[in-house]
Order: structure tokens, then C-alpha cells, then sequence
């Protein structure tokens, strides 16, 4: 049945696992929190789950010091800029 509907949608062969890291990866970039991912990727500890989605996407490192620099009420394109290479 997986099969039959993504062939009906004209989408390549892909296995249902691989939807899991498609969902995944995104999912962390715009900031659902980790113990949502885990469960909805069926890792058994939410670790598992962040070391292998969510080790390399690029500007995390920036908007978390936009994040924690809104908090202060500023923002500082400097910390931004410089987090990213963290």
C-alpha cells in the first residue's frame, strides 16, 4: 500500500524508514524539541535520536544565539554571525 500511493503521487522509491530522517532532520531545524522527535521517530532515548538528525544543520548554531539574544531584548548579527562557525 505504501508503495502503490507514492508511486500514485510521482515520488521516486523511497522506503517508509526514509520518510522518518526526511521528517526528522527539518523538524529540528525549526525547533521541535528533541523528546518530540524522538518519540515520533521511535528512537528508544531522545539522544539517539538528536546524534543522528540534528548534528549538522547548518545555522542551528545562529538562531540559537538569535534566540537566547532575544531573550535579552536585542539582537546581535555579530554573535549570529559567529556561531555559525561554532
Amino acid at each position: 500500500m505504501f508503495g502503490a500511493n507514492i508511486h500514485r503521487h510521482g515520488l521516486k522509491d523511497v522506503r517508509l524508514h526514509e520518510l522518518r530522517n526526511t521528517w526528522a532532520t527539518p523538524a529540528f531545524q525549526v525547533g521541535v524539541p528533541v523528546k518530540v522527535v524522538q518519540g515520533r521517530s521511535g528512537h528508544a532515548d531522545p539522544s539517539i535520536a538528536r546524534d543522528i538528525y540534528a548534528h549538522a544543520l547548518p545555522g542551528m548554531q545562529a538562531h540559537a544565539a538569535e534566540q537566547v539574544a532575544a531573550l535579552f531584548g536585542r539582537h546581535d548579527p555579530v554573535a549570529s554571525s559567529v556561531a555559525t562557525w561554532i
